[in-house]
């Protein structure tokens, strides 16, 4: 190898070391109530992800169901260099007999975030459940 292509190589070393070494370990909870209707959403999949830029691929950082009254409470550590953009996704079936959605509450928080009771249960006309 040359000595200017040596010197490019250990520069990009060098920058990745000091930008891993800038990393801050982000912690976010988030706990709630979800609701079919008005009966508890029971056993719904509730998934914390760390949504990310460039080529550094999402990040699950945890999973979790609801207890038998729609009760969750889940929570997720990422060493983050960039922002930290926590999402909550909710894979649930809601009066749709196997018809399952996915809601996405995006929140720019840095500890704890109570999203209270929701509804899943599509209400207002136009209202509309992303399905896959």
């Amino acid at each position: 190898l040359s000595i200017s292509r040596m010197k490019f190589t250990f520069l990009i070393l060098f920058s990745s070391l000091v930008l891993v070494s800038h990393a801050t370990q982000q912690t976010v909870g988030v706990r709630g109530t979800l609701f079919c209707g008005n009966k508890p959403l029971a056993h719904a999949e509730v998934k914390l992800w760390d949504l990310d830029i460039w080529t550094d691929p999402d990040d699950q950082l945890a999973t979790v169901r609801t207890d038998r009254y729609g009760n969750f409470v889940i929570y997720g550590t990422e060493d983050e260099i960039f922002t930290f953009d926590p999402v909550v996704k909710i894979i649930y079936s809601c009066d749709n007999k196997n018809v399952f959605g996915l809601e996405k509450i995006n929140d720019q928080c840095s500890l704890r975030l109570d999203m209270g009771v929701m509804n899943m249960e599509p209400s207002v006309k136009g209202e509309q459940t992303k399905c896959f």
